[in-house]
């Protein structure tokens, strides 16, 4: 059996094997690859730029043109050919001509630019060619004229990527070489002592919780069991801790809107004495705010309950058409400040068996959300009945809809389709997913019909 400290070599070997192979096959394409694109955007400039500069009259590669296309510093070569393929000019460094292909004499007049190919050379060497034919003969402006051609010699870029090749190589084993041997002497130094579990004890804190795992060595039996506990431990840690911090988010979500209600009509009350009559309306505002509060209290405590797979306690005989009309009716002005309408669409009765503070809560965040999401001038429709076995609620609005890619992550905790506008209204990306939480612990469950333009429907069934 080896041991961990060539186990762990090998695997580190076999990283950086790939690694560094990925990275210098990465590099040496990508630089190809550039070269390339560099060569053929210089000799299409150059194709171009002989086929405007040619003297219709007198169809020849002048000096001129040769020195200011810069042949000799670049290496470039420069060919005329008539319109029937024959050689009427070349620049004076190009010994031989290159016959034009029929390939380029058929395609070359169907392309706005330059037609790029590689052939060889009349001594063998690698050429890469771009022909531009010409088409606007003065007096036809759509008959074709004139082929121009540029090209180079490729056996100093061949050259050059040879060499390239062989710095990649070799820096690659030169790095594995120096990485593999540091990994091995920090693998004896750390494989000497249980040191590497006090330190990794001593680096773990709430903000690694989730990551910061200590090593489970299989050569020392005692060093593994202590490790494998602590380990168990750390899970326990961040399972409570994960939980604390998702019953802290819902509950600072939840009570931030009726606090802020109660301190702001409390500061208002306080500006300037009142009568009687006004502080009787404030504190009668306050305690429905108050009440409020106790059941969204009630509502966060189930939440951390279902959270911890208990089950929601008080069921008892409801009216779940009863329940819809009450939150109407609460979120009545909500809709009203962003001008939209509630229609309830309900039977007078539907009795049920169920938690009061889940269900209140359920359609109270889809209905806010509903609102929230929905233009003005719309209307949110709640619509609650039977269906084949259980009862069901509806909540239907006129928004910008959802598209399918966020469907499945509509529920998750501070998921935000559109972050900006949720933050503008408050949200935190959490009364959707309060309410699947609590349709879950109540044995229901929210299914979501949304298009695009069209809006969405949030439907609870089993009820």
């Amino acid at each position: 059996m080896k041991s961990a400290r060539v186990r762990l070599l090998i695997g580190v070997g076999l990283v950086l094997a790939i690694a560094l192979g990925a990275f210098a096959t990465l590099t040496y394409l990508l630089t190809e690859r550039r070269v390339d694109a560099d060569l053929d955007a210089l000799l299409r400039t150059r194709a171009f730029a002989l086929a405007r500069l040619v003297d219709p009259n007198r169809m020849r590669v002048q000096p001129y043109i040769e020195q200011g296309l810069e042949l000799e510093r670049g290496g470039f070569f420069l060919q005329l050919f008539d319109v029937n393929g024959q050689l009427v000019g070349k620049s004076e460094n190009l010994t031989e001509a290159i016959p034009l292909s029929d390939a380029t004499k058929r395609i070359a007049p169907n392309r706005t630019e330059a037609l790029i190919e590689d052939r060889v050379g009349p001594r063998g060497e690698p050429l890469r060619i771009a022909t531009f034919a010409r088409v606007d003969r003065p007096g036809n402006p759509h008959e074709l004229w004139l082929f121009a051609q540029a090209a180079v010699s490729l056996q100093q870029r061949n050259a050059q990527l040879r060499t390239l090749r062989l710095w990649l190589g070799g820096g690659a084993l030169a790095t594995f070489v120096i990485a593999l041997g540091v990994s091995w002497l920090l693998v004896n130094q750390w494989q000497r002592s249980v040191a590497a579990v006090e330190r990794t004890a001593r680096e773990i804190s709430t903000q690694n919780l989730s990551r910061q795992r200590v090593f489970v060595s299989t050569d020392d039996a005692d060093l593994a069991r202590l490790a494998q506990a602590f380990n168990e431990l750390l899970d326990r840690l961040d399972a409570l801790h994960e939980t604390q911090q998702r019953f802290v988010a819902d509950a600072s979500h939840e009570l931030r809107t009726p606090l802020t209600i109660l301190r702001g009509e409390i500061e208002v009350a306080l500006r300037r004495p009142r009568t009687t009559a006004e502080y009787e309306s404030t504190l009668r505002s306050n305690l429905e705010e108050i009440k409020r509060l106790g059941r969204l209290v009630e509502n966060l405590l189930a939440l951390a309950r279902a959270d911890g797979g208990e089950a929601l306690p008080d069921r008892e005989e409801l009216d779940l058409a009863e329940i819809v009309r009450t939150i109407a009716g609460r979120l009545a002005p909500l809709a009203s400040t962003r001008e939209v309408e509630i229609a309830v669409e309900s039977p007078l009765t539907i009795p049920i068996m169920g938690s009061a503070l889940a269900l209140e809560r359920i359609v109270f965040n889809l209905t806010e959300n509903a609102i929230l999401h929905s233009p003005s001038g719309e209307t949110v429709t709640l619509h609650a009945g039977f269906g084949s076995d259980r009862a069901f609620v509806t909540v239907t609005d006129a928004g910008p809809g959802i598209a399918p890619e966020h469907l499945p992550h509509l529920f998750e905790r501070f998921f935000r389709v559109d972050a900006a506008r949720s933050r503008a209204d408050g949200g935190a990306g959490l009364g959707l997913a309060i309410a699947q939480v609590l349709a879950k612990a109540h044995g229901s469950r929210i299914e979501v019909a949304s298009e695009v333009g069209c809006g969405s429907t949030f439907t609870v069934r089993g009820l």
